[in-house]
């Protein structure tokens, strides 16, 4: 009897059946939120960074925020930004705990970088992304098509390069290996150089990489033709663009395999068959020989960098040998540039040899060399009105100096020690200064220049569009200085819009002007100061003088009103503005009958009312133009409803 007992206790109920069903449910639920929660989880590391932008420049945003970012060299990115190269230019990431290892961002391309525990998230929405890894960077999460995590391993110091397609995304190791566990199809997935991974919706698989182009660089030196590879000789057709995500496509005929060069610049091309298909890429060289530009000056500080750059063909090698009195130095570099360290004054000759053809360059500078300060003055301004200045030098050692500004009356408005290479003096009134630069004890004047910061003129409020009542259009032409002058005197300029020589000038000694004219015109004005060395010519500013047009012509529900007064009705139509004339029109029908109006009244009225003698009653029908105190007429207002009392004492 116990063991029946026991047995009816296992009995489940539907609704037992029901609870543990729900509670599989939650567990198989809960399993695969924990598999994808890696990428939800790095929204909350906003404040925490991952790295920075070392080369390049774009737009940054965190997670789905609607507001971007300018990022260039030197910005601090975060895990749950999505960065987005759009300035032309790759954005190349070095990594904040791993600075051997770089993820690249080409042109054009966008994707999201976030972390679970120790490994990085790559969600890839358009374009591409490059890994660089070294051995710290072992794995990599990266999103499917539908928005699943697919976990990759990479091999030590591998080279990934990851792309969004429209159906799939496409993994290609540059160099290495990655592979991929199939979440379906439980079985690992390996990539490695001349295959392709594909990372579908449904199946994953390896394929071979398509080489469609059987030379992959160009120099038009010796060549004028992209070659296909042999099976593909038949094609007729190719798309060909300077970027990878081929936003700017063009389509170039093949003839039996060739593609003609003669269109193309120097540069990296991408080319494919056919839209969202198989693509390859390829270089042009530019057409000219090695020539070696170094920006030399009077004197270098011991320690100073000078560049030397010479024009490149890409993906060349070059052979680059510094000659000095004593010395000789051969360096092999894959880049068109240098910088060399000074050291010591005298000849130093640099030749540089392209390692594929075999040109040469060389370039003999002479050197002089100076341990103390290398001043360059004030930078460049923009404009002797901007009141914002900066004085630099080159001050390796660190040396203190003595920096002092006097205004135009010699009085000292800054004076300050400094180790500093740039100085700056922000918002400067107008006037004349002198900067002077003293050694450390002040014994020894190092440097002075004097400098001058413009007054300026500017609109003080003057209409852009202006009008008037009378015969006369005019209106007042107001502006004021920057930089008071006592007993200044202008010259106020006129100018036909887009004309050089001016139609009216006149010297005032006032900052205003009442101009008038009966012409209607579109003009220009400028104001050039007495003193133009001290106060800088305005700009010029439009001017519109134009008598108001006609807005449109309504025609409400008018219902005469009786007045005792007159023994009339009256009726009251809308007002217009520099409206004279009024030319009313009342019908006993809406429309024309047998092409003529049934006119019951006609009257030029000058103000926009009436009183009449009432003889009809009921619903009629108006319409009215207006002419204005120019004489132009305006269109017929629409067809509008007009009310006659029933009886003469009849009031609405």
């Amino acid at each position: 009897m116990e063991n029946v007992n026991t047995y009816k206790r296992l009995q489940y109920s539907p609704f037992d059946w029901l609870i543990i069903l729900v509670g599989i449910f939650c567990i198989l639920a809960g399993a695969y939120l924990f598999n994808n929660v890696s990428f939800m989880s790095s929204d909350f590391r906003e404040t925490e960074t991952f790295g920075y932008v070392s080369t390049g420049a774009g737009t940054r945003k965190l997670g789905n925020s609607l507001q971007w970012f300018d990022v260039d060299k030197k910005s601090e990115l975060y895990y749950g930004d999505v960065i987005f190269a759009n300035e032309n230019k790759d954005i190349e990431i070095e990594l904040k705990e791993d600075k051997d290892s770089k993820f690249i961002v080409p042109v054009d391309s966008m994707v999201k970088i976030s972390r679970a525990g120790d490994e990085f998230n790559l969600d890839v929405s358009r374009g591409s992304v490059l890994i660089n890894s070294n051995k710290k960077i072992s794995k990599i999460n990266i999103k499917d098509k539908r928005g699943r995590v697919r976990k990759l391993d990479l091999s030590k110091g591998a080279k990934l390069k990851i792309t969004s397609k429209k159906s799939n995304v496409v993994v290609e190791a540059i160099s290495g290996k990655a592979s991929l566990v199939d979440n379906t199809q439980k079985e690992k997935l390996e990539v490695g150089k001349g295959k392709l991974l594909l990372v579908g919706r449904k199946k994953s698989e390896v394929v071979n990489k398509i080489n469609i182009i059987a030379t992959k660089s160009y120099d038009p030196l010796f060549e004028n033709k992209i070659r296909l590879m042999p099976k593909f000789k038949d094609i007729s057709k190719v798309e060909i663009s300077p970027s990878e995500n081929f936003t700017q496509i063009k389509t170039y005929p093949v003839k039996n395999g060739l593609i003609d060069l003669d269109f193309l610049r120097y540069g990296k091309y991408f080319l494919r068959l056919e839209k969202e298909g198989d693509y390859d890429s390829f270089v042009v060289a530019e057409k000219i020989d090695i020539s070696i530009d170094a920006q030399t000056k009077e004197s270098y500080y011991s320690g100073e960098k000078l560049r030397v750059a010479w024009n490149s063909l890409p993906q060349l090698s070059y052979e680059v040998e510094v000659v000095t009195e004593n010395d000789s130095v051969k360096k092999i570099i894959n880049s068109n540039k240098i910088d060399y360290k000074v050291e010591k004054a005298g000849p130093v000759e640099f030749i540089v040899k392209d390692l594929k053809y075999g040109r040469i360059a060389k370039k003999e500078i002479l050197l002089n060399v100076s341990n103390r300060f290398n001043i360059m003055g004030l930078k460049e301004a923009s404009s002797l009105t901007d009141r914002n200045r900066v004085f630099e030098l080159k001050n390796p050692n660190r040396l203190s100096y003595n920096i002092e500004l006097l205004n135009e009356n010699g009085q000292k408005i800054i004076q300050e020690k400094s180790k500093k290479e740039a100085f700056q003096f922000k918002k400067l009134t107008p006037q004349k200064y002198t900067l002077n630069l003293y050694s450390a004890d002040k014994k020894e004047k190092l440097y002075t220049q004097d400098f001058l910061i413009q007054g300026e003129i500017l609109n003080r409020g003057t209409p852009k569009n202006v009008y008037s009542a009378a015969k006369k259009l005019s209106t007042e032409i107001k502006w004021l200085s920057t930089r008071k002058i006592d007993k200044q005197k202008y010259t106020l300029k006129l100018f036909e819009k887009g004309k050089t020589d001016p139609f009216f000038e006149k010297q005032l000694s006032e900052n205003r002007y009442f101009y008038a004219t009966s012409t209607e015109k579109n003009i220009e004005w400028q104001v050039v100061p007495e003193s133009s060395e001290l106060v800088a010519a305005s700009k010029k500013y439009s001017l519109s003088l134009k008598r108001p047009g006609f807005k449109d012509v309504v025609a409400p529900k008018i219902i005469l009103k009786y007045l005792e007064k007159g023994n009339c009705h009256q009726f009251t139509i809308p007002k217009l503005r520099y409206g004279k004339f009024y030319d009313v029109y009342i019908y006993s029908s809406r429309t024309k009958v047998n092409g003529k109006w049934k006119l019951m009244y006609r009257k030029r009225l000058n103000q926009n009312k009436d009183c009449i003698d009432s003889k009809g009653e009921g619903k009629y029908f108006y319409r009215y133009r207006v002419e204005n105190i120019w004489g132009k007429t305006s269109k017929f207002s629409p067809v509008g409803e007009i009310y006659f009392p029933i009886s003469p004492l009849d009031e609405f």
